[in-house]
């Protein structure tokens, strides 16, 4: 590794960039936390594995340049901190389930660009809200349960597509019709 936080220190890094990362840069000891904060943004350097958790806060990128980061053990993204957005930009998740992308708080936001998910089991999105924006696309052949009581939007020119294999299961708790939007007449929600 090429930082290590020691046990019982706990770090958040913000207006940042941090480029060619790897999650293999870091060693986070026990009883120890970093956080990436407002305005970070980190690049990828190749494709990679994720197992252990980072936390998000404030406004943060990550930007895949066409890398796939795969989820292991106990690696997630934890969006934490009202009203935090964070934003993945071209990049391919493997992996993904409910304990993988998660929210801590209700106003959370996980913004797409370009982005390609599969699934590993169901994913339940009970919190937080989606944006979409470029051509997204949801596989794996499990179940994204919608139940967040938020707004979801796919943006102008944008689509999110839910490939054959897997199924959007609509239900929000709050019962709302509106739960995802489309911007205006160039976006879609394509199930394929």
């Amino acid at each position: 590794p090429i930082m290590t936080i020691s046990s019982g220190i706990h770090v958040t890094y913000s207006n940042i960039v941090f480029r060619e990362f790897s999650p293999k840069h870091l060693l986070i000891e026990e009883d120890a936390s970093l956080v990436f904060g407002d305005k970070t943004t980190i690049q990828l350097a190749r494709d990679d594995e994720l197992t252990y958790p980072w936390y998000f806060e404030g406004f943060t990128i990550i930007k895949g340049g066409g890398s796939v980061l795969t989820f292991k053990d106990d690696g997630a993204f934890v969006i934490q901190g009202e009203n935090s957005v964070l934003m993945l930009d071209g990049i391919t998740l493997h992996g993904v389930s409910s304990e993988r992308i998660r929210f801590l708080e209700a106003s959370g936001k996980l913004r797409l660009k370009n982005v390609r998910i599969f699934l590993e089991d169901d994913w339940i999105l009970d919190s937080g809200a989606l944006e979409i924006t470029g051509e997204d696309t949801i596989s794996g052949g499990w179940t994204l349960l919608y139940t967040t009581p938020n707004q979801s939007i796919v943006e102008a020119d944008s689509n999110l597509i839910i490939a054959r294999d897997t199924v959007l299961y609509y239900a929000p708790v709050n019962k709302r019709r509106d739960g995802i939007v489309l911007a205006d007449y160039s976006s879609a929600l394509t199930i394929t």
